[in-house]
């Protein structure tokens, strides 16, 4: 994955994230690093190294500033406190641990929804979480790129959820362009996760096939 990142306004240096970056070529990377959502806008996946299907946890870079909430990594992990919507899980680190409120794009659209959080908001569901809206998205997605192969570590859950990451980003913040990040909100992300689980069902009925 490209080293190169462009930090948002009001972003933190460790975030939990899906970038429209990726453009480091060449073998592609082994299941145990599938924690990685960044995704390619150029190059099709089967040449992608780090070929990834989870939003990326970045490393911080010098200080926390001054106005920082004082809920840092110690107090963020394990527990759901920094949450406002009331829909967060508790995560395993201070990165994935970030409220849909603490986002302003995410925030913004949820409110225009009507809702307090942005996995209430009917588009959600329907962009996000719906096979077959997904199902649409990875045929367009496969258009330009290519075929996510499984054989390069991707069972179908895997792909679902990578799709589902790129529906928000493209629903709340719009066309990224390349070496530009934004973090997932732990709500979102959480139901994600728990909707399209590595047993490939979807409330009763078998997922399509994503080939």
């Amino acid at each position: 994955m490209a080293d190169i990142i462009e930090t948002l306004p009001g972003a933190s240096d460790s975030e939990f994230e899906i970038s429209d970056d990726n453009s480091d070529a060449g073998s592609v990377s082994q299941e145990s690093t599938l924690s990685d959502g960044s995704y390619s806008e150029s190059v099709p996946f089967i040449s992608v190294q780090g070929y990834q299907f989870e939003p990326r946890k970045r490393e911080r870079v010098g200080p926390l500033p001054e106005n920082e909430s004082v809920n840092t990594e110690a107090q963020r992990v394990g527990n759901t406190e920094w949450c406002e919507c009331g829909h967060c899980s508790a995560m395993t680190t201070e990165a994935e641990s970030r409220c849909c409120h603490e986002i302003p794009e995410v925030k913004n659209r949820a409110e225009e929804g009507g809702v307090d959080c942005i996995i209430m908001h009917p588009g959600f569901g329907q962009g996000c979480l719906n096979p077959y809206a997904l199902e649409i998205a990875y045929l367009h997605h496969r258009q330009q790129y290519g075929a996510i192969p499984e054989s390069h570590g991707a069972n179908q859950a895997e792909k679902y959820r990578y799709i589902a990451y790129r529906q928000v980003v493209r629903w709340c913040w719009g066309y990224l362009g390349k070496h530009r990040r934004v973090p997932l909100p732990a709500c979102a992300v959480s139901k994600i996760r728990n909707t399209f689980t590595t047993n490939g069902h979807y409330t009763g009925f078998r997922l399509p096939n994503l080939r």
